[in-house]
């Protein structure tokens, strides 16, 4: 029952993390290794690794907020005990409650928390 209950929210959050995380570490090192005129640079050592490592945080940030309101639902979902209405119900149900601003509950403590340690997916 538990999960035909989240399968949505289970789904959002894989899907646009994922999606989320590859397209901004890639988009922000293709930026700085080729720069904002797109003539491809020469970098090694130190700055490869900056790169990567800027790259990675953003990544793990954009990650963290876009499927932060996925998370929220699924936490809520799992807190209460519901009649047995669909996924979509439920869901709508607890997104009228908590309202837009709601949804982002706790994204500062997991910026904090998971940001910096979400693996990337060049």
């Amino acid at each position: 029952f538990w999960l035909s209950r989240s399968w949505v929210c289970i789904l959002y959050c894989f899907c646009s993390a994922h999606v989320s995380s590859s397209c901004s570490f890639g988009k922000t090192t293709a930026l700085h290794v080729g720069g904002a005129d797109g003539q491809a640079k020469s970098i090694t050592g130190t700055g490869a690794m900056l790169i990567s490592l800027s790259a990675g945080l953003l990544a793990g940030a954009m990650a963290s907020v876009v499927s932060q309101p996925g998370d929220t639902i699924l936490s809520k979902i799992n807190q209460e005990e519901s009649e047995e209405q669909s996924a979509f119900a439920n869901i709508k149900n607890i997104v009228v409650k908590l309202g837009f601003s709601g949804l982002f509950l706790g994204l500062g403590t997991r910026l904090i928390q998971v940001g910096p340690l979400r693996p990337h997916s060049p």
